[in-house]
């Protein structure tokens, strides 16, 4: 019992050292890059009504156009949330955001890996956004042990630590950013690339690996804790949620990880491609690079998703 309250309390001593390192980025992270996500939550606070969010890492921002899919939904306000290197827990975060604003919300979420941590873009965009994301840990942590619970805000407080420094050079950069440089380099939001830099499909998801790694036995109880209460909390929030697959993915061990948890979840909660989708995609014509689509990808993604996402709705 000593033991445990000597760990609350270095918890709340280390709490109150990130609160002030957090206090130093908003000082330096308030104009150029984060003024944009500014605009961008004002765009949401303002729409009342039905309005459609895609949340996920940089695979998202750059697959996603919200002009395409706006277009197939009658012209309803589309917002691509996609943030690099963002991970699950970060996009739940943000999707548990956007379930606090006005209006009927329709989000679709990406899944990825569960690592604890807070990436630094999030790190960013959640203060521009006024994001506690500590005080969402410590609620969506609700179901988990006092000695669990301590753990992980350990694990993660001192990673933050380790790499306040580097978010603000990173911050700083983004500061210094003239405004060409700005687009190329969005913090959020649909960022689009002419380049072509992949010569093979491999990592565009196929129906193959959907049945390979499908059976996985991987432990997805920290998933199910927190989209578990995503899913409940949209009920009380005029939201809907269904989280879907990444189109590409590099790393054999997040698509063991992601397709197995995919396959586990309930059909209302997720959106599942169909097998000409995967087809009409597997084109290195379409790739960016190996983990990312290009302009021409995104297009033809956005174009076949705005059609699986009207007869899903």
């Amino acid at each position: 019992m000593r033991t445990l309250r000597v760990s609350i309390v270095k918890l709340a001593v280390t709490l109150i050292a990130v609160s002030l390192i957090i206090a130093i980025l908003k000082k330096n992270t308030t104009t150029h890059n984060t003024k944009a996500v500014k605009e961008l939550t004002k765009s949401i606070e303002n729409s009342t009504d039905t309005s459609y969010y895609f949340i996920g890492s940089s695979r998202v921002q750059k697959s996603i156009d919200p002009n395409i899919l706006s277009k197939a939904v009658n012209g309803k306000s589309v917002f691509n949330l996609g943030i690099s290197n963002s991970l699950f827990l970060s996009n739940c975060f943000l999707a548990d955001f956007v379930m606090e604003q006005k209006g009927e919300k329709i989000i679709f979420i990406e899944l990825s890996a569960l690592n604890e941590h807070f990436p630094k873009s999030y790190t960013i965009v959640a203060n521009a956004l006024q994001i506690n994301s500590y005080s969402k840990l410590w609620s969506y942590t609700k179901n988990y042990s006092i000695t669990d619970k301590v753990k992980l805000f350990f694990s993660i407080i001192n990673q933050q630590l380790f790499s306040a420094f580097s978010i603000k050079i990173k911050a700083i950069r983004f500061l210094n950013y003239n405004k060409k440089e700005v687009d190329k380099t969005k913090l959020i939001g649909y960022c689009s690339s002419k380049r072509a830099e992949c010569d093979n499909t491999t990592s565009i998801l196929s129906r193959q690996d959907l049945i390979n790694y499908s059976d996985e036995r991987i432990d997805h109880r920290q998933y199910f804790n927190l989209i578990t209460q995503l899913l409940e909390k949209s009920k009380t929030n005029h939201s809907k949620i269904f989280f879907f697959l990444p189109i590409t993915m590099q790393k054999e061990a997040e698509k063991k990880v992601v397709i197995s948890l995919f396959k586990s979840l309930p059909d209302d909660a997720k959106l599942t491609y169909s097998d000409g989708l995967l087809k009409e995609m597997n084109s290195p014509l379409y790739l960016m690079n190996a983990n990312h689509l290009n302009e021409k990808g995104a297009k033809k993604y956005s174009n076949l998703l705005a059609r699986l996402i009207k007869n899903k709705l």
